[in-house]
């Protein structure tokens, strides 16, 4: 779907904003990114319209002039379906988020995980001591259930650290660490 999303907005980089009309002239119908000239049936498409003037021939055969409107019409009507989706996507999102956490507790923090795993991929690529971050983050673990029993941690703190110790098996799962050479075995 965001690749969908990415055609559409890149097919509409570059096309004039404004809303575009349908004017006839000379037995064609054409679509222009302005209002027509005050006389749209008189002489040739002014050139001061430029590119982006679509021409159809044959004006008074209705599928042509279907095509035109759609054409006038799909200006403004791609990039507001491309917001409407991206929103949707956030809801849907949102609402999975919620649901996940209220269902499946550890697999949110897994989502979570996965997510940081992979920003810290991009920030801390290979070769990298992952293997010594898994011990370092499950020190972290420990030291914030100590703190979180003692009073002194939110459990919020806790589940940080607990999602970065996950992130790192998973980084180390796929990655591997190149700086101990580990190399983790292809999935089956």
């Amino acid at each position: 779907m965001n690749d969908l999303i990415k055609r559409a907005r890149a097919a509409m980089d570059g096309v004039t904003p404004e809303p575009w009309y349908i004017g006839a002239q000379n037995d064609a119908l054409y679509v222009i990114d302005g209002p027509p000239s005050p006389s749209p049936y008189d002489g040739p498409i002014p050139k001061s319209y430029g590119p982006n003037v679509v021409c159809t021939p044959a004006w008074r055969d209705m599928p042509t002039e279907k095509n035109a409107r759609f054409i006038a019409a799909a200006r403004s009507l791609v990039p507001e379906m491309a917001d409407a989706i991206e929103a949707l996507q956030a809801q849907l999102a949102e609402v999975r988020d919620k649901a996940l956490e209220e269902t499946d507790y550890f697999g949110s923090l897994v989502v979570k995980a996965r997510e940081s795993a992979a920003k810290a991929a991009k920030k801390f690529p290979q070769p990298n001591y992952v293997t010594l971050k898994i011990a370092e983050e499950a020190g972290e673990v420990v030291r914030g259930a100590v703190h979180y029993a003692e009073g002194r941690m939110d459990w919020r703190e806790v589940e940080g650290e607990i999602v970065q110790l996950i992130a790192m098996l998973i980084r180390f799962v796929n990655e591997g660490d190149q700086v101990n050479g580990i190399t983790p075995p292809s999935a089956p």
